[in-house]
């Protein structure tokens, strides 16, 4: 159906709400009918436009943007209050309030019947390490103050590392219902283990692109292509991180001979080409080596094994095609390594 026809569906399912009290019948135009037309104009634009919107991202295979929403909108709301101004036609605020109902309740109607997101060629590792610390993947500006949303939360954390989705939802990806569960990176989010599963591909793009409420707002920050990358990553890259390291002890469940071979720099992992033998041939900061982060935070160290470091060319162990068993191997045996 081409966008004027859903056009004229829409505006004549709205002649419910806009002609509740018709003018009187008469060949004359009375001020109440010029009213009528002047609001059937307005809405008739909100539609046209907000339709608009709506097909330029479909074509992309994206969501409308919402600063291209609000301006349809806003236009509406122009048109409508000019509509007011005239005689014969008094404000009507429960009426203007039917009306965007109204056209909500169709376009939603409309955005059911599209397609998912296609998320096939989004790249899962790089949402992977997106997930981390975006701005040291694409390059954009380290962020600045305490992320809006962060502030929202029981969080107590300030700065840059607000703006991390591991801050809110946990490297185990189950916020306050894991490892976050309490301690100073406690925000009592939900994590997102168990949520995107209910969710389709659009949702879960419209959560991390359009702001709150319902939305994170990374729209200026994360492009389209990298929010996919994100979309896939948390559609396919997430797993219960309970599987390879025990929620109370922290111990990972591996098997530390074979991760100690995998960790080798002649080994599938060959992590020791740049950590060596001992994993202390790089300091993280402030005497922090792999042996501490696996020590003292396992799920941060399976989720860098998996996906690699952000901004750094540390290999996937998942796009090197090593099974979990395998990088459980690897954290279990990085377990053994010194702390300092």
């Amino acid at each position: 159906m081409s966008k004027s026809a859903l056009t004229f569906v829409a505006i004549t399912a709205l002649l419910t709400v806009l002609a509740a009290n018709p003018a009187p019948a008469g060949a004359a135009s009375t001020p109440e009918q010029k009213c009528l037309a002047r609001k059937l104009a307005a809405t008739g634009k909100l539609v046209s436009t907000d339709l608009g919107c709506r097909s330029k991202a479909a074509g992309k295979g994206l969501t409308p943007d919402a600063v291209c929403l609000a301006k349809a909108e806003e236009k509406f709301n122009k048109a409508w209050g000019k509509a007011e101004s005239k005689p014969g036609c008094p404000a009507d605020p429960a009426q203007k309030g039917d009306v965007l109902d109204e056209v909500e309740a169709f376009e939603q109607a409309l955005i059911v019947t599209l397609p998912d997101l296609n998320i096939s060629s989004a790249d899962t590792q790089r949402g992977g390490v997106l997930y981390d610390a975006w701005w040291k993947v694409n390059g954009a500006p380290t962020p600045s103050g305490t992320f809006p949303l962060y502030t929202t939360t029981f969080g107590t954390q300030t700065g840059s590392t607000t703006w991390r989705c591991k801050e809110c939802h946990g490297w185990d990806y189950k916020g306050k219902d894991g490892a976050y569960a309490s301690g100073s990176h406690y925000t009592g989010v939900q994590g997102l283990w168990n949520q995107v599963a209910g969710l389709t591909n659009r949702e879960i793009f419209n959560a991390i692109k359009n702001p709150a409420p319902g939305g994170h707002d990374f729209s200026a920050q994360i492009s389209d292509a990298d929010i996919l990358n994100l979309v896939r990553f948390l559609r396919e890259g997430l797993l219960d991180m309970d599987v390879s390291i025990n929620p109370t002890t922290k111990a990972a469940a591996g098997d530390a001979t074979n991760g100690s071979a995998l960790f080798a720099a002649g080994g599938g992992g060959a992590c020791a080409l740049c950590h060596g033998d001992d994993g202390k041939a790089i300091d993280f900061g402030g005497g922090e080596y792999v042996g501490t982060i696996a020590n003292d935070n396992p799920w941060e160290g399976l989720h860098k094994i998996r996906w690699g470091q952000p901004g750094e060319p540390m290999p996937s162990a998942v796009s090197n095609g090593l099974s979990l068993d395998e990088q459980t191997d690897i954290l279990t045996h990085a377990q053994t390594l010194p702390t300092s």
